[in-house]
């Protein structure tokens, strides 16, 4: 089934490519076909392709639901099973001292978690994992930059992550921000040039949270494009990418 979604995905972004008029409509019809199978967006060509209407990103996750991930299956279970403890009030994070020693020689957490640096955003907690168990990357707008980058590619490469996760929230500062405009200084203006690419097509009524939304959907591909070593981990099926949007009032983490 995968192997099916993938060959015809290209097969129509390729006629796409070829066909004079038609190959943006063409391109947007082979993204959901390749999210579905493969769980991230993989071209190379240098130009980003334009992203789908929001509610065309959100339709993957029954199609993700559904599906068999080539990789990364059981470790995207483990994260539904504690993320739905967490928002059910159950203690599930283990804490005992005696696990620190068990963890002095090295680490094999079971899935990386990027998400953004917000005080309200724990990931242990919010998926009932323990010490070692998640290997977690944070930055302000969960963005792929170099540093967000190499620190994947380290738990990709050197610890065999075989889930990544690119989590943004409710009510997220940095993208509120990037929308906003204006110059918010050097640093954070390059941050908000990250998130622009989220942006594009949006009005003034465009929801925060299909922004929010699409922004760790461009997370996932700037990761993968921009990085040899996690495109070939994609392709050689060792590991898979998700997105997904945590709801900070409720506490439950969407995949899609």
């Amino acid at each position: 089934m995968f192997r099916t979604l993938l060959f015809s995905a290209r097969r129509v972004w390729s006629e796409g490519i070829r066909s004079s008029g038609t190959g943006v409509q063409a391109r947007r019809l082979a993204l959901p076909v390749l999210a579905a199978g493969a769980g991230v967006l993989l071209y190379r060509s240098v130009e980003l392709p334009r992203l789908p209407p929001l509610t065309t990103n959100l339709a993957w996750a029954a199609e993700l639901e559904a599906a068999k991930l080539p990789v990364g299956a059981e470790e995207l279970r483990r994260l539904r099973e504690g993320n739905a403890r967490y928002v059910a009030a159950q203690e599930s994070v283990t804490t005992a001292v005696e696990n620190r020693g068990d963890l002095v020689d090295g680490q094999h957490p079971f899935a990386v978690i990027v998400t953004c640096a917000d005080s309200r955003v724990p990931p242990e907690l919010i998926f009932g994992a323990g010490l070692g168990e998640i290997f977690v990357v944070r930055v302000a707008g969960n963005i792929a930059d170099y540093a967000t980058i190499a620190s994947v590619e380290f738990a990709v490469s050197q610890l065999a992550a075989k889930l990544v996760v690119v989590m943004g929230h409710q009510n997220c500062g940095a993208v509120i921000g990037a929308r906003t405009g204006g110059s918010a200084g050097l640093n954070l203006n390059k941050l908000f040039a990250h998130i622009m690419p989220a942006l594009e097509g949006s009005t003034p009524d465009t929801p925060l949270a299909d922004i929010i939304r699409r922004n760790a959907v461009v997370s996932v591909q700037d990761f993968t494009n921009q990085s040899t070593i996690l495109s070939e981990a994609v392709r050689n099926n060792k590991t898979t990418f998700v997105s997904a949007y945590y709801n900070l009032d409720s506490g439950k983490v969407e995949f899609f």
